[in-house]
């Protein structure tokens, strides 16, 4: 079974910011950034308090804050991915091919060709519009949908799927 797909920086960029807002949707972790946020808004309230400009001078700091910090976290990400294209560590971008050949998922690329054993992914994440195949905790390859030229996006996942599973599962007895 193969995937052919063509990869660009905007697939990359898209990935980051969906993976980014899944982290924000761990209850924990927002739990954690929001009770930091509280504290900063308590010590600037108290500040503003004591002495200094009026409110309406910090609503303005914190609304023009967010609308900058929105294109920043898009440019930052293009950036970062640009940087690695022009760094050599190409195959990144570019036409790529996933194929599962029996035990092993076989990646090729303008930067080589990787081989995972099935057995050794570390997961298998479908997100909307990607399939994630991680051959360790922080180190995946991304497959965007939009981005695949010849093959079924979901047969293939489904396949990957269950390959691993069968691999991490003990034999019968």
């Amino acid at each position: 079974m193969r995937l052919t797909y063509d990869v660009d920086v905007e697939d990359l960029v898209v990935f980051d910011r969906r993976r980014r807002a899944m982290w924000r949707r761990d209850p924990l972790k927002v739990l954690g950034v929001g009770a930091v946020a509280l504290l900063l808004v308590f010590i600037v309230a108290y500040t503003i308090a004591l002495e200094g400009p009026p409110p309406v001078t910090w609503l303005v700091v914190f609304v023009a804050v967010l609308i900058l910090g929105s294109g920043f976290d898009r440019w930052s990400a293009a950036r970062r991915i640009g940087k690695m294209y022009r760094e050599g560590r190409g195959g990144v971008v570019g036409r790529q091919s996933m194929r599962l050949e029996g035990d092993k998922v076989v990646v090729e690329s303008a930067a080589g060709r990787a081989e995972l054993a099935v057995a050794l992914i570390d997961d298998v994440e479908r997100m909307p519009g990607f399939l994630v195949v991680y051959g360790a905790p922080k180190v995946g390859h991304v497959v965007p949908r939009r981005a695949v030229v010849e093959g079924d996006f979901d047969e293939f996942a489904g396949a990957v799927e269950q390959a691993v599973m069968s691999a991490r599962s003990p034999p019968a007895d």
